[in-house]
């Protein structure tokens, strides 16, 4: 199992920016990304998570004197679990995944015997809505913006159409960031997914996937070019994404008679619950 290292990834990434603009930090700080927002004195900082955009599918898949390839500065570690549910948190709150316990899509809540989907407050198997709010209020975090906040510090955040004002493509996104620039915000926090979503549903190596992450190189050069020499950009990923095999467990009933209850978290990382005494 590969082991993930938290003094060069995401998180030590994440703890220069949460230095720069005032938050307290928890990991160890990446000096050459803090000496950068120091060098520049930026006034503002955006923060571009594009879920799913890895190292892997940069190098294979986009152009050589695009924008991304261009400006990619250096390869970090994602977090364990390598999960959207697990990466987004830790970098929201700059904590280890075993500190904050998001650790993947549907997690088991002991609390209600149900495997609940941490982003919707819903049973992942039967569908069934709990309250909302129902897994923040069993496993409370903090976000950055909220942070900022809270110490007074001007910050905001940009999501796709799912959230109220959210932005409707990627297009959008990036103009919702140019026009945020030219604001008072320390601190611009912007989330995408669909890209991730596109490669859950065809592959990572599909048409569609790849058109779209090499639609991302004329995007991001445009914004890069509107946005004032006092916001500092930096644009980072949750984690990657390679094709695999899916094969089903109710093929094999055997083993899943020996679950005392069904599989949590998701299949890159999946935690199986088995029967403390099993009938043979």
């Amino acid at each position: 199992m590969y082991i993930p290292d938290y003094e060069k990834g995401i998180l030590s990434t994440m703890s220069a920016i949460r230095a720069y603009v005032g938050l307290d930090t928890y990991q160890k700080i990446d000096d050459e990304l803090y000496a950068w927002l120091q060098d520049h004195c930026f006034q503002q900082v955006v923060v571009m998570l594009i879920d799913g955009m890895g190292a892997y599918q940069i190098d294979r898949y986009c152009e050589e004197k695009g924008f991304l390839k261009t400006y990619q500065k250096k390869i970090v570690d994602t977090v364990y679990p390598p999960t959207t549910v697990a990466a987004t948190t830790a970098i929201l709150n700059g904590k280890q995944p075993c500190v904050n316990a998001w650790l993947g899509w549907q997690q088991y809540f002991l609390e209600c015997d149900e495997n609940i989907v941490m982003f919707f407050d819903e049973d992942f198997y039967t569908e069934q809505k709990k309250e909302k709010g129902y897994v923040q209020k069993q496993l409370p975090v903090t976000n950055m913006i909220e942070e900022c906040i809270q110490k007074g510090i001007q910050a905001s955040s940009i999501y796709p159409a799912w959230r109220e004002n959210g932005a409707k493509n990627f297009q959008e996104l990036c103009d919702k960031v140019i026009e945020k620039s030219h604001g008072n915000d320390r601190l611009v926090y912007a989330y995408w997914d669909q890209y991730d979503s596109t490669m859950h549903t065809y592959g990572a190596t599909h048409k569609k996937s790849v058109e779209m992450l090499r639609s991302f190189d004329d995007i991001l050069q445009h914004t890069m070019k509107e946005l004032p020499e006092t916001t500092g950009l930096m644009i980072i990923a949750d984690h990657g994404h390679i094709d695999v095999r899916n094969d089903f467990l109710n093929r094999y009933p055997d083993l899943v008679e020996c679950f005392e209850h069904l599989p949590a978290l998701e299949p890159r990382t999946i935690a199986f619950y088995i029967k403390n005494t099993i009938k043979i």
